[in-house]
Order: C-alpha cells, then sequence, then structure tokens
C-alpha cells in the first residue's frame, strides 16, 4: 500500500497486531527477536515461482507518472547492463497506469467507449442498492455498478504499431518487448474498488481483468489492498465506538482479504489454463472488519492457518471498552497477520509496511519476517518490500538490505531508477554469491543468533550444507562482532569460509570475529563439507541404519503393514528395509520402499510426530525430502516441508521413526548399509 510521491514521509503505516509489532520492534534494537512457531500452511503449489522472484518495480521512481518510454528504457538499461543476467527478470508498472474508468467495448486502436467510474463524496466508489440509489456501502453492502475493461491511459502508454502493422495498446506493447529482451512482464492491481491512488481496481471485475491481463501477455501480477481509508468509520461494535474502527465499503468489508486474493488467483489461473501469472499480494490482515460483516461461508473463518494463528493470540481479537470490559472475538478471523496465511493462495506476500530509503525500515521488515518463517517455501515467499539500494546514506547501507533480504530469502525487487545510482550500488544488485544464498534452493530463512546493542548475528542454513551467517552493525561506530562456530550449527574445529561482500577466503577456528563500519555487514558462506547424498537419483535402492545399527524399516513389513516407519535390525533380504531416493523436478527428493505395494515416505506435521508410509501423492509437500551427506559419509534425512530431521523415538529395535529439530543426536545420523539394483 502506497501514497503519492508528494507525502511519501506521511505514508500510512499499515496497524500490526500487538504481537506482531512487538516482534519488528525487537528485530529493530529494542530487544532480540525470536521466531514464532507459526502455523505451517501449504503453499500454493502450482509450480511457479520456485525460487523468490526478482525484476524492478516503478513506483519509487515514477510513482502515477509512469510511462511507456520510461519503462522501456529501464528494460533496455537492465538488459544491457547485466541486471537481467544476475536475475532481475520482470519489470512491472506499478499503480497508474489505466484510465480512471472502464470500457465495455474494451481497447481498440482509435476510439473506444468509456465510462468514468463514479466517486462517492470522500473519494470511494460510489455502490448503490438494488433500486439503483447511492448508498454509503458501510454495512458490507451495496453494487459496483460499473462494468467493462481497463485500458491503459494512451496519454502515457499510446497505441503502439508492431512490425507487422498491427495495433496493440501501450502495455501488451512493452509485455512483448520485455519477452523480446528475455525478460517477463508485470502489472499492478488491487482487491478493493479502487487502486490507492484512485484508479479503478479489480474487485468484482477479477475474471475480465485476469483475460485481459493474459491476452496482453503479462507474466506477473501485483495485487494491492487499498480499502477507502477516506470514508467514514466502520466500528468493531456499533454499540461501543470506542472498541476501535476500520475503513472500506460493500465487499471491502463483507469479504475477506483472504476470498479475495484467491477469487483473483483461481481467475488468472483459469484465464491461462495452465498456471503461468505469478501473484503478488500487498495486502493487510486477511480481514480487519467487524467479525459481524463477514459471512459465515467466507474461506477466512474455515482457513486452518488462519484458525491456528488466532488460537495463538487469541486476545488480538478482542477489545476492551471505555468501562474496561473485553469483548471477546470482536475482530474478525481473518485479522491473522498476512504472513500465516498468505502463501496459500499468493506467491510473494508483502508481510508489512511501505518501506523507503531509511535504513531502520530495513529491520522494521525483518523482524516481521523472523516472526513467519513458516510462510517461506518454493512458491512462497515474505516480500520485504521494494529495494532502494543506490539510494541510501552509502554503499554500506546498501550492502545491508540486500544481505538482509537474501538472508531472508526475499525477492529481490529494486524500485530504483538504476541509471541514476553509482557503479559500485549497481555492483551490489549484481553479486551472484549473494543472490545465490537468496535463491537456495532449501528455501530454508535465516534465524536469528544474537542481537546485543548494535550488534546483530543472522545464520542461514543453506540446500548443500552449508551456512550463511550475517554480521551487521546497525551503530553509529565501528564495531568488532563475533561468533562462534557452535553458534551457527557447526560442531567441527576448523571451517573455510567466503566472505561474499569481499570476495576472500577465510579459515574459521572455533570462533571469528569481523570490524564491521558504521551501518555495514560482513556476509559469510562457510563450507560445512556436506552436500547431496550420491544415493539421490542412482536408481538403486539402499538400506540406511542409524548409528545403534537399526534400519529404517516399514512396520508389519510388506505384508501387514501399518502405515508407520520403525526402526529394526537390518536384514538385506527385507524389501521392507531397502529405500529408493528418486529427485524430484523441483530439487527435492521422493524417498519409498520396495515392497509390491510401494510406500512414500511421508513427513508428520510438527515434531515428535511419528513418520508414515502412504501411496506416493507428487502434490503433497509432506512426502518431499532433503538428503545430505557429510565428508563421513552420514546421512542427514530433513523435510522439506516442515524442516525437521528423520530421527526415533528411542534407540531400541521396534522404535517409532519420528521428526524432531535438527540436533547432534546420534539417532538423526543415518549411514548406508547395502545397495542393490
Amino acid at each position: 500500500m502506497h501514497v503519492t510521491l508528494r507525502s511519501l514521509h506521511k505514508r500510512r503505516m499499515l496497524r500490526l497486531p500487538r504481537f506482531l509489532l512487538a516482534a519488528a520492534l525487537a528485530a529493530s534494537g529494542l530487544g532480540m527477536a525470536v521466531a514464532g512457531t507459526a502455523p505451517h500452511a501449504a503453499a500454493l503449489g502450482n509450480g511457479l515461482a520456485t525460487v523468490p522472484p526478482m525484476g524492478w518495480n516503478s513506483w519509487n521512481t515514477y510513482g502515477t507518472n509512469v510511462t511507456l518510454q520510461q519503462v522501456k528504457d529501464t528494460i533496455d538499461f537492465m538488459s544491457s547492463k547485466g541486471l537481467t543476467a544476475a536475475g532481475y527478470d520482470t519489470v512491472t508498472i506499478d499503480d497508474g497506469w489505466p484510465r480512471r474508468g472502464r470500457s465495455n467495448s474494451g481497447w481498440s486502436h482509435g476510439s473506444y467507449d468509456f465510462t468514468a467510474t463514479p466517486k462517492n463524496g470522500y473519494g470511494g466508489m460510489q455502490l448503490y442498492d438494488a433500486n439503483n440509489n447511492p448508498v454509503e456501502g458501510l454495512d458490507g453492502t451495496g453494487r459496483d455498478i460499473t462494468t467493462g475493461h481497463l485500458v491503459p491511459d494512451a496519454s502515457r502508454f499510446p497505441d503502439q504499431q508492431t512490425p507487422s502493422g498491427t495495433w496493440v495498446n501501450g502495455i501488451e506493447y512493452l509485455t512483448s518487448y520485455a519477452h523480446s529482451k528475455g525478460m517477463k512482464f508485470g502489472i499492478y492491481t488491487t482487491m478493493s474498488y479502487l487502486t490507492c491512488q484512485g484508479f479503478p481496481g479489480s474487485l468484482g471485475h477479477e475474471s475480465t481483468d485476469a483475460k485481459d491481463f493474459v491476452s496482453w501477455g503479462v507474466d506477473y501480477v501485483k495485487n494491492d489492498s487499498c480499502p477507502n481509508w477516506s470514508g467514514p468509520n466502520v466500528y468493531l461494535d456499533p454499540g461501543y465506538p470506542e472498541l476501535g474502527a476500520t475503513h472500506g465499503e460493500g465487499l471491502e468489508l463483507s469479504s475477506s482479504i483472504y476470498k479475495r486474493v484467491q477469487d483473483f488467483q483461481r481467475a488468472l489461473d483459469s484465464a491461462t489454463g495452465t498456471p503461468r501469472v505469478t501473484l503478488s499480494v500487498s495486502g493487510q490482515p486477511a480481514h480487519t472488519g467487524p467479525a459481524r460483516l463477514l459471512p459465515s461461508g467466507d474461506p477466512a473463518w474455515s482457513d486452518s492457518a488462519i484458525q491456528q494463528e488466532r488460537q495463538r493470540h487469541p486476545d488480538d481479537y478482542d477489545a476492551t471498552d471505555r468501562n474496561g470490559t473485553v469483548h471477546k472475538g470482536v475482530k474478525a478471523p481473518g485479522f491473522a497477520p498476512l504472513p500465516a496465511w498468505c502463501g496459500q493462495v499468493a506467491h510473494l506476500c508483502r508481510i508489512g509496511g511501505d518501506r523507503h530509503n531509511d535504513y531502520g525500515g530495513i529491520f522494521y521488515q525483518l523482524g516481521i519476517a523472523l516472526r513467519y518463517p513458516h510462510n517461506v517455501k518454493p512458491g512462497s515467499w515474505n516480500d520485504l518490500d521494494m529495494m532502494w539500494a543506490g539510494k541510501y546514506a552509502n554503499d554500506d547501507e546498501s550492502r545491508t538490505e540486500m544481505s538482509v533480504l537474501s538472508m531472508m530469502a526475499s525477492p529481490l525487487i529494486p524500485g530504483v531508477d538504476f541509471s541514476s545510482i553509482s557503479s559500485s550500488s549497481l555492483d551490489i544488485y549484481k553479486n551472484s554469491n549473494v543472490i545465490q544464498v537468496d535463491r537456495d534452493p532449501g528455501a530454508v530463512p535465516a534465524t536469528m543468533v544474537s542481537s546485543n546493542g548494535d550488534a546483530m548475528v543472522l545464520k542461514r542454513n543453506l540446500a548443500n550444507g552449508d551456512v550463511a551467517v550475517l554480521l551487521i552493525n546497525k551503530g553509529s561506530s565501528e564495531l568488532d562482532i563475533s561468533f562462534k562456530l557452535s553458534d551457527v550449527g557447526l560442531s567441527g574445529a576448523t571451517y573455510s569460509a567466503d566472505d561474499l561482500w569481499s570476495g576472500s577466503s577465510v579459515s574459521i577456528n572455533g570462533s571469528h570475529t569481523s570490524r564491521i563500519s558504521t551501518h555495514g555487514v560482513a556476509m559469510f558462506r562457510i563450507k560445512s563439507g556436506t552436500g547431496e547424498s550420491p544415493i539421490v537419483g542412482d536408481g538403486k535402492y539402499h538400506g540406511i541404519s542409524n548409528a545403534q545399527g537399526l534400519a529404517l524399516s516399514r512396520e508389519g513389513m510388506c505384508d501387514n503393514p501399518t502405515g508407520y516407519a520403525v526402526i529394526n535390525a537390518f536384514n538385506s533380504t527385507y524389501a521392507s528395509q531397502r529405500w529408493r531416493f528418486d529427485r524430484n523436478s523441483d530439487g527435492t527428493v521422493r524417498i519409498y520402499d520396495s515392497c509390491t505395494q510401494l510406500r512414500t515416505l511421508t513427513a508428520p506435521t510438527g515434531a515428535g510426530g511419528r513418520v508414515s508410509l502412504a501411496a506416493y501423492d507428487p502434490n503433497s509437500q509432506s512426502q518431499k525430502w532433503r538428503v545430505t551427506q557429510d565428508s563421513s559419509g552420514q546421512l542427514t534425512i530433513t523435510s522439506a516441508a516442515t524442516r525437521l530431521v528423520l530421527d526415533s523415538s528411542g534407540t531400541s529395535a521396534g522404535s517409532s521413526v519420528v521428526t524432531n529439530q535438527p540436533g547432534s543426536q546420534s539417532t538423526q545420523r543415518w549411514a548406508v548399509v547395502s545397495t542393490s539394483g
């Protein structure tokens, strides 16, 4: 959500629940933020955005004044200066591209019908009742009478003639031009009646707009949330106005953001047949209006991730009146923050308010990201807002932004005018080693190691077993910042590491200290000596056992299976103890036995839960694993869905196979004891 460039210093900060605001403040330096145990919601899983998207967005530089020529120039600059080759391959136009209304006939070159959007007295869309009488819509009702198609503002996106002589609108031309440069093209709309700058949004027009975007060749849509902030307050309880209020009208109050995003995402997939358009959401939270206005059939009532979040923080849905009486649950169920649920219906999830080129804003977003690591997975990414590197006070602050976002696996989407920043700033964006950390296939975001005064240490476990470590100095003077190998989960005595900003290599013996400049960082990739096990994808069956010599087994063997895994004495003739490790297209691993009725190893949803054996489901995240092997040949088998590792509940034969938090337990280390064709 954003406001005009003329009033960026007066921007409205999105409202956050108390606990979420506390986490953000903690990460900003007022305390230590610790990642919570947020519910683990499934990703959308339609095969798109398997790594964090990268690109450019027009808003920070051009606002609603963006033009076709400016976007074309940006595409040319990115293509010629190595930014596209570095991964920044999607150019997106933000708010302000359409005319302020709709056309029933749709765009055509030369002329077309056009009707301006009717506005009410406070700048929102005018809604009407069944008799076409104007209504305020503050009770969640009211009709949007506008019809037809969005059309580009021809004064800034004029029609263009293709080499074949065909005329196309300015947006379709830019899409084709981006594709000709090996890039993708994105466009902006909202899940509200109007955009943040008063242009027509897509609420109620999802199918029409999705079909138009797809017909123009659009690859990416940013879907914003801009309820009518200028309208009257809508109180949580009409009898107790001091309980607080929200804003909006009609469906903005009676349809959750969750449902509106889901409707638009489904419209996009329907328009393409095969999912092709990446969806970014910039909205907070699922539904902030009164619970009394949300229909019982709205999916926000039944979504498990939203309900779990509400159960974890029930007080955030209560309100206290001036007499001190607590009113339970007067806030709607969708008050759950966006990162608790967004990945189920979109690919990119803006997790906080607008961030500008102020250094502290980096840590405001970091605090929220640390709270919601479980929204991060292939196809679902916590978006820490558009980047400002090159427009901070110096390159140290720019490197801090790039480093923090990469450690959190955030999309990397700058909003600066690339042609106006220094070559050193461009090099920051193009640092391939840092980008590799951001797009690591393990999709595991960083966790906080320590936050003491101005010194902060983050660590991120990478898919091949390496560990990325980031040292941050938030202070106004140079600072020595240290970490121990044991602090970042490494048990060896000495490791080699790459300094990702200086390009040098260092040897770390037990601990490491770096002198960090003011508002600077040091970022290391520590080579743990592990990597993907060679048994992955070798087409053979393997017996594996733990340190006690007990093998991973199908309980009840092949003939009388119980549906669970256990550890038992190894027998090379048992098909129930022979396992094949096939690589999936997304880099994860399917593990299944060699019984006549093949069953696939399936992770439970939480620590301590039993690992089951189920029929193969290619869409099940619980059946996807990662298998790494250290220099001594020991295997670690990690659930790609929960990031918990394969373990056993005990050390005796017959003990259940479970998943647990990774640690140094011998029951979490496995070794290959047999191989067969």
